[in-house]
């Protein structure tokens, strides 16, 4: 995702961050679609049967049902942000990810969280 939006944008942070953003949304988007497909067929059926519309059907029944698997990907799509923020360190962008690649290569490791 970063060399086309490098192709286009040139070695910006507009770059970077289009690219951050759809690197980071696949996993969230993925997780998503599998924690509403995972929701039991009795529970939709249940609120289906107690006269739910499709929207109180999402909202009070599936979501709360796929958080968990949500949260897996909510969890993955921060650390595949925090991976692009590093690739993009390495080709020249001055931005979070050379504070990072510093801190990594250096011997003081909790200079950052201070």
């Amino acid at each position: 995702y970063l060399i086309p939006a490098i192709m286009l944008f040139g070695i910006t942070a507009t770059a970077v961050v289009g690219s951050i953003f759809i690197f980071a949304m696949v996993p969230l988007t993925r997780y998503t679609i599998e924690g509403l497909r995972t929701v039991p067929h009795e529970m939709t059926e249940a609120a289906d049967m107690a006269g739910a519309t499709r929207m109180q059907k999402l909202v009070n029944v599936q979501l709360p049902l796929a958080l968990p698997t949500i949260a897996v990907g909510f969890n993955q799509a921060i650390m595949f942000a925090f991976f692009m923020v590093i690739i993009a360190a390495f080709i020249g962008t001055q931005d979070l990810g050379q504070e990072l690649q510093r801190t990594l290569a250096g011997t003081d490791l909790g200079k950052n969280f201070v």
